[in-house]
């Protein structure tokens, strides 16, 4: 009796749901970086 039938499943859920993570935090960091940079212009800051 094998279980590989479960265990590729059970993996491709957890790569879908790493990807899923992945791909949510790069649109949250530019959408965080948008809007520092928004905030930095409204404040006037330069480095």
């Amino acid at each position: 009796m094998t279980h590989s039938g479960y265990i590729l499943a059970a993996y491709g859920f957890t790569g879908l749901v790493v990807l899923g993570l992945i791909v949510w935090s790069l649109a949250e960091y530019r959408s965080q970086r948008r809007a520092l940079e928004a905030l930095e212009a409204k404040l006037g800051r330069t480095d």
